[in-house]
């Protein structure tokens, strides 16, 4: 027997990929998504550094707007510097089936799950700040400050940084307690099903809101005689507001294979253990692309960043 044939991780709430799961097909697939991994890695954290440097060196880019777009190319730059390398490396272990894959898939799985919840998270900032610029053009400026917006994005770290230590702290803790631990994970599952609802309602409303807004404006412009300085204020929110909805697309393409998978898997569709694992490594390449597809949006559309 191999030493990691028959090694169980019941924090990961599966058993760990085993030797025997390596064959030719769940082989071309690991290889496969290996080489996507890798070859988005670099391209992935140059262009959000670039995006990054270019709001914090540039003072005609260092809009609240625009600060709060540099935030969300930080988790995209987090994805390149620590998810992709672990993803890779877990299925280089997977192919070379050597070593332990407990810590290392936990990492991932953590990696995971906290560049997933601070991405979202600032989406979700970048939404209300959009709503509030157009819902409110005139008090913007007092509504959404310097002050606030520091404060939302400290607060939404901190709260990134307190999901990754209970994370850790129950698996390599509570795991060992059985029942209890069974049960912390339970209330986690539910606490966590209530957060993304919540960030689903808020940017589903707030990006329909803004999109039949814009088109309203549009027509605005076209039937008006406006004054030639609300004009270019209504072109300004609807291209932000546009870009805003490219970012959101982007990421529904992202985790759209993942809904179906959790539908698939949710009505009892049984599929075997090593094609499980081999897809939910697929699910999440097509999550960390959106990180490299963030910063081409911002490019593709502000000519000034750009």
């Amino acid at each position: 027997t191999e030493p990691n044939s028959g090694e169980e991780c019941p924090y990961l709430h599966y058993s760990v990929w085993r030797t025997t799961y390596l064959q030719k097909d769940t082989l071309v697939a690991l290889v496969s998504v290996a080489i996507v991994n890798f070859i988005a890695v670099f391209p992935t954290i140059l262009l959000n550094t670039l995006v990054i440097l270019a709001v914090a060196r540039r003072q005609r880019l260092r809009t609240k707007s625009n600060t709060l777009l540099a935030c969300l190319a930080s988790t995209d730059l987090l994805t390149g510097l620590v998810l992709q390398p672990i993803a890779i490396a877990v299925d280089v272990n997977r192919i070379l089936g050597v070593g332990q894959f407990c810590v290392l898939e936990k990492l991932g799985q953590v990696a995971l799950s906290a560049t997933g919840f601070s991405s979202s998270s600032h989406l979700i900032l970048i939404s209300i700040d959009r709503y509030i610029a157009i819902k409110h053009p005139l008090r913007y400026q007092e509504i959404v400050t310097g002050r606030r917006v520091k404060r939302a994005v400290v607060l939404v770290w901190a709260i990134t940084v307190c999901f990754i230590t209970q994370d850790f702290v129950s698996t390599f803790i509570l795991s060992d307690s059985g029942k209890s631990y069974s049960d912390y994970h339970s209330v986690i599952e539910v606490i966590l099903f209530v957060i993304i609802s919540i960030y689903t309602a808020v940017i589903v409303y707030s990006n329909f809101y803004m999109f039949f807004e814009t088109r309203r404006q549009k027509k605005r412009l076209r039937t008006e005689q406006l004054p030639n300085e609300e004009a270019k204020r209504i072109k300004k929110d609807r291209k932000a507001a546009n870009t805003l909805l490219f970012v959101v697309g982007a990421l529904t393409l992202a985790y759209f294979p993942s809904i179906i998978t959790a539908l698939v898997t949710f009505i009892g569709v049984k599929v075997e253990l090593r094609f499980e694992l081999v897809l939910w490594s697929w699910l999440s390449t097509f999550y960390s692309l959106n990180s490299l597809f963030n910063p081409i949006i911002y490019c593709w559309r502000h000519s000034k960043l750009r």
